[in-house]
């Protein structure tokens, strides 16, 4: 691609970045200035072959890579393209036709087999959003919900649920996560609507904001069991406490509270196992663009949480990572002046100390975060594998 000046063709460049994440892959061309100059995505189909088993297909995810760059580009890429995500090391096979089979240190931290004490999507997307400096959080509400915080050049080691990453390395200078994570955040949403409690996801905040309460209703988000702090893979989906007064909208914001109680449980297991102070909160992917859940966690977190005008900072934290390494930005700084906020959602019933500083979540919510809380017990320990249930037919 070229422009027109002084007779002479100034080439420019871009880079090219793909996200391969649960529900979609996602391929992004961006310019200099971090615009999108090319989009293409496409689904990934899940295959569950026995009950509460997930697989993905690999060499469909392969089809899937080739197809939305292609898309993207409008044109045959060269396949030596590098691409961030969990299964990156497939993608090289296929890119180096068989020749490579290897991995970077972000993703290998993720797997549970690396040392992380010597990128995948979620460290791109804390990139993307310019955490670079110790106690920046971000949060990502996407199939699931993942909050990282930048730990700095010390990984953080926990009993409770989060887990130490290899953020990224620039240079001979390597930055260090704790991510906590909670798995059904949008499938909670896309079930809700696959059973018709609502028709279009943007309805959703509309209608969570058309009652005053959820009627004493309680959503656990626990279809693929509950992560960190309480880390119980057998805790099972529940509603409780239904009564012939609850309506849909009691069950949207059920739901949607649900989200972002769960975002406040990992938010305070994080303060209070890293101890370190926050800095600031930015939030991205898909379930960010509802107002209600974004709101809610503000109030519940007791800070800001900043809407980046761009949702898919996988690509974006991979695009600038990219960028980076071949000159194509020069630093960091640069980058920040990049950022763009499309809302800041600020607390609104916070209580202050005699010195005006924030202090826990308005005793509004409290009651309610409370029979939450008794409802998430409840459902803990339910399920049970076909082994299990024989063995209590047996006895």
């Amino acid at each position: 691609m070229g422009t027109l000046r002084n007779g002479f063709i100034k080439r420019e460049t871009f880079i090219l970045s793909v996200d391969v994440g649960t529900t979609s892959v996602r391929c992004h061309v961006y310019d200099k200035h971090a615009n999108i100059r090319g989009s293409c995505s496409r689904k990934v189909l899940l295959q569950y072959p026995e009950r509460g088993w997930v697989e993905m297909d690999p060499e469909e995810l392969w089809q899937s890579f080739v197809s939305v760059v292609k898309g993207a580009l409008k044109q045959a890429v060269d396949e030596e393209t590098c691409c961030f995500g969990t299964i990156d090391t497939w993608l090289l096979y296929k890119l180096t036709k068989g020749l490579v089979h290897a991995t970077d240190y972000s993703n290998a931290s993720s797997t549970a087999i690396f040392d992380s004490y010597q990128m995948a999507d979620q460290q791109a997307a804390m990139f993307g959003e310019c955490c670079f400096d110790t106690g920046d959080v971000k949060i990502t509400m996407g199939t699931g919900t993942f909050m990282d915080i930048n730990t700095g050049n010390k990984p953080h080691t926990s009993v409770a649920g989060l887990y130490p990453l290899v953020g990224w390395k620039i240079g001979s200078d390597v930055v260090y996560l704790a991510e906590g994570n909670a798995a059904d955040t949008g499938t909670a949403i896309r079930w809700a609507q696959e059973i018709n409690l609502f028709t279009d996801v943007k309805e959703t905040s509309t209608m969570a904001n058309s009652v005053s309460d959820s009627d004493g209703v309680c959503f656990v988000p626990s279809f693929s069991g509950l992560q960190a702090p309480l880390n119980d893979p057998k805790a099972c989906a529940a509603f409780m406490g239904l009564k012939p007064s609850t309506t849909k909208s009691h069950l949207v914001r059920a739901i949607l509270e649900s989200i972002a109680f769960r975002n406040k449980q990992l938010f305070d297991v994080m303060r209070r196992e890293t101890r370190i102070p926050i800095t600031k909160i930015r939030a991205d992917g898909g379930v960010c663009l509802n107002d209600f859940i974004m709101q809610l966690s503000a109030d519940l977190l007791s800070h800001k949480i900043s809407r980046p005008a761009h949702f898919d900072m996988s690509c974006l934290g991979a695009a600038f990572v990219a960028g980076l390494g071949v000159g194509f930005w020069k630093s960091k700084e640069e980058l920040k002046k990049l950022q763009v906020t499309e809302r800041l959602f600020i607390p609104q019933c916070v209580k202050r100390d005699a010195g005006g500083r924030r202090g826990e979540v308005d005793c509004v919510y409290k009651p309610v975060l409370q029979s939450w809380e008794q409802a998430l017990q409840r459902s803990m320990h339910c399920c049970y594998d076909d082994d299990e249930e024989e063995e209590d037919d047996k006895e």
